[in-house]
Order: C-alpha cells, then structure tokens, then sequence
C-alpha cells in the first residue's frame, strides 16, 4: 500500500469546492465542453497518482483548462472519418489524463533550475559523466566474525602494504602475493575499465580522485580493504557533452524538489496505515474482481488529517 494514496480525499474536496453549481447532487461538474463533463470524481482519479498537487483552487482550474483543451482535440480527431471504424476512446483518455497531469506539474511546482556556467563546469569536472577508468587494486578481507585486534591487523597490513608501493615497490607483484580478490591477483590486480556507478560507491569516489599513477590511501567497502592505481583515465569533453549535462543536472534539480514537495505532503497529511488490511490488499491486487462484502469495502486502510481510505476506494483503482 503507497502512503500518497491517502490524500486522494483531499484532493477531492479541493476539487469540489471549485465546481459548478449545476450539477445533479452527488456528481459536483468541475468543467464542461462539447456536452460532456468533468466531475469531481473523474478528475480526482486522474489527479490521485500524483502527490505533489495541493487541493487548491488554481489547481482545479489549470485541471479544467487542460482538460477542455485536449478532450476537445481528441473529440475532433474521433470525428475524422478515417478513424470512424476504431475504437481509441480508452488510448486517447490515457493520453489527455497524461498531458494534463504534466501541464498541472509544470504550473504548481516552480523550480529554478538556472545554473551558471561556472557551476556547470564544476560539477561536470567532480562527476565527469561519461568517464572511465582502467585501474587496478589489492584486496585485503577481514576474517569471518573478526575481532578488533583482527582488524586492526589487517587495516595495519594494508597500510604497510602502500607504504612499499608508493616506496618504489611492484604494485603488480604485491597485489599477486597479496590480494584476495580471486579474479585479478593472478593478473596483477587488473580491473580493466570501468565507468560511474559500476563499483562500490566509496571505491569508486577515491579512484575517480586519483591521477594517473597514483595510489589511493586505505578504502574501506563491505568485501574489505581496498588499495587501488588508476593507470589511464578516459574523461569527457566538456564542450562537447555540456549541453547534455545541464539538462540532466536541471532534470535532476527538478526531480528532487517534486521529491521534497511529496514528502512535505506526505508529512502534513499525518498519514496512519492500518497494517492489518495489507492482507486484503494483497488479495485484490491478485483478483480485482473477488467478491466483498459492503462491511469489508468500506474498512479504512489509512487515515490522514481529514479523511481515510477504504478498501473499495483502493478497489476502483486497480
């Protein structure tokens, strides 16, 4: 069970409360065009996967706007009598829910995503997207349930181990003789090639720190001590790949403020979820259409400051 759906009620009474007042009781119309409506209830459940869009009246209008502008043009494209014979009703609502809830995103979440070319460059410089490195390392493993004084034996090891390398010794050699890393001691403690996000983390950062020829200081990972070499780095060329870079940074600036806008709603919401129904849950994502009781269906699987989500409500989505 996802913790946003929980607010769709919220969302709900924020669209109500903007809606025409010609509607038949039950059925609260939010916009109208070409004879057809958008009610509440529709345009809740297009609004529910998304969480980051307060009930607030702006909201309901940018929905309605967005909404007579597409329904009119899929309307006019269903009339063209080249698609007479297809049936494309159920694709082309699919589409118009997706462009409105897009445009609704764009018009209440405003991040700034400017960035200057020296910022740019800097963090192009610090990631550098699209690099690679042919390097190679020693591998020294803690015994199994290791004591302190375990470790500190082989954090001491490891140390005395690049004081010989960076002494003039054979990296090569010591990490033959050395190295428990079964798949490279015997060829030096060779790599090969290697880009972003293919290693450990806190590997990865130091040897992507490291000039041509260095050495690293002790690294720590989960399968032990590490002490590695970069022989060649592969970097990128910033005048060739900065444009592509800004937009993943921008797109990454963006994501990560919708990410804190959710949580801030999620937070404010004061969401409770019984664990109990998980059960249930589980059973209807299996079989939708297995048979419940009224009682059972309008059991509440979250509360939230204002409102609750019952297992029926959860059933009509699926």
């Amino acid at each position: 069970m996802k913790e946003w759906r929980a607010l769709i009620p919220v969302i709900t009474l924020g669209l109500a409360s903007c809606g025409g007042s010609d509607a038949p009781s039950g059925d609260h119309v939010v916009a109208q065009a070409a004879g057809f409506e958008l009610t509440a209830e529709t345009a809740a459940e297009i609004l529910a996967p998304q969480t980051q869009l307060p009930s607030q009246p702006e909201v309901v209008e940018a929905l309605a706007d967005l909404w007579i502008q597409y329904f009119l043009l899929a309307k006019a494209a269903s009339e063209d009598t080249t698609l007479t014979n297809i049936d494309v009703s159920s694709l082309v609502d699919r589409q118009i829910e997706g462009e409105m809830v897009s445009g609704l995103r764009d018009q209440v979440i405003e991040v700034d995503t400017a960035i200057s070319e020296e910022d740019l460059r800097a963090r192009f410089e610090a990631e550098l997207p699209g690099g690679s490195l042919r390097a190679r390392h020693i591998l020294l493993q803690f015994p199994q349930a290791a004591t302190p004084a375990q470790v500190d034996s082989v954090r001491g090891l490891a140390n005395t181990l690049r004081s010989r390398i960076v002494g003039g010794e054979s990296f090569e050699a010591i990490a033959r003789e050395y190295s428990q890393d079964t798949q490279t001691a015997a060829n030096g403690g060779d790599l090969g090639s290697f880009g972003r996000n293919e290693m450990f983390p806190q590997f990865e950062n130091a040897a992507f720190a490291l000039g041509e020829g260095e050495v690293s200081e002790v690294v720590e990972t989960t399968l032990g001590l590490h002490l590695i070499r970069v022989d060649e780095r592969v970097l990128p060329d910033f005048d060739e790949m900065g444009d592509q870079f800004r937009t993943q940074v921008q797109n990454r600036i963006v994501m990560e403020a919708e990410s804190a806008y959710v949580a801030n709603l999620i937070e404010a919401a004061g969401i409770e979820v019984d664990t109990a129904g998980f059960e249930p849950v589980k059973q209807l994502a299996t079989d939708p259409s297995m048979a419940l009781t009224s009682r059972a269906l309008g059991r509440n699987l979250v509360q939230y400051n204002g409102g609750s989500l019952t297992l029926g409500e959860f059933r009509g989505w699926l």
